[in-house]
């Protein structure tokens, strides 16, 4: 059974640290050798947009309509290398939430809640 997500979010990455993250991912999954640069590793492990700044450095990332598969992991293993304030807000097929995010170079997910301010059924 398949669980589709979406979401995205700022991920910041600085440039110079591509080939160490690169790295990282190639170890962990030998599948991803094929792969040499940060946008192909990304793709094919389930994030289907990036962003860059004017300097390079990766700014963005989303999931827009995908099996869940090891999309935290990844981010748990390139958290080493993310800034701070470094996060995806996440949604899966039925309605649950949750944030991927990474403060001093470690990853966390939390379990998202909604709530709407004057809703008269809650």
């Amino acid at each position: 059974m398949s669980y589709y997500i979406y979401g995205g979010g700022n991920f910041f990455i600085k440039k110079e640290n591509f080939p160490a993250v690169i790295q990282a991912l190639q170890d962990k999954w030998q599948g991803l050798s094929s792969c040499n640069t940060l946008d192909s590793i990304l793709d094919h492990c389930g994030f289907e947009e990036t962003g860059y700044d004017e300097n390079g450095d990766l700014v963005h990332l989303a999931v827009l309509e995908r099996k869940l598969w090891d999309q935290d992991e990844v981010l748990e293993t390139i958290a080493p290398w993310a800034e701070n304030e470094s996060y995806l807000e996440m949604t899966g097929e039925d309605g649950d939430r949750w944030l991927w995010c990474v403060k001093d170079h470690k990853f966390y997910e939390c379990p998202g809640e909604v709530s709407y301010r004057g809703d008269p059924y809650s």
